[in-house]
């Protein structure tokens, strides 16, 4: 079995229809970036996680009730070292992982991977225009990725 962890986004549902209410991890980010890697990851992989900086590891069904603005990397995230163990630790177990998150998660998720079987297929894109391609490229052809071991 394999896993996905996907990056959030900044854009929400909330910024779309403020109306929305509480809705599922899956539907509540709906900027470009993520919907690609969500498409990506229900495509290619048996399980896939989103990752936020303020709730760390989200199920797709997890029931998300508000807007909020964190990042990786700054002050405003609310998400601790020790809940992402804990999270991560929760996770199920699977044969390898497959990230396709920037290098604003890596700080987080390196402490994490130590000893897991890790997967960067997106570690040689020149930047997001070169990601968005790269993942669309991968979905039409039904093919997964170059997988890049690191």
């Amino acid at each position: 079995m394999d896993i996905c962890i996907i990056p959030c986004g900044k854009k929400k549902i909330w910024d779309v229809s403020p109306q929305a209410g509480a809705v599922k991890a899956s539907e509540a980010y709906v900027g470009t970036l993520h919907r690609k890697c969500q498409a990506y990851a229900e495509l290619f992989t048996d399980s896939y996680r989103i990752l936020s900086a303020r709730h760390g590891f989200l199920h797709p069904d997890d029931l998300l009730f508000t807007n909020y603005d964190e990042v990786f990397g700054s002050r405003s995230m609310s998400v601790s070292s020790e809940r992402l163990t804990r999270q991560f630790a929760q996770l199920p177990s699977c044969k390898r992982i497959i990230l396709l998150t920037g290098k604003k998660y890596d700080q987080k998720l390196e402490p994490l991977l130590q000893h897991e079987t890790v997967l960067r297929p997106l570690s040689g894109a020149r930047g997001i225009g070169d990601i968005l391609h790269q993942l669309q490229a991968a979905i039409n052809a039904r093919t997964p990725l170059t997988e890049r071991n690191e």
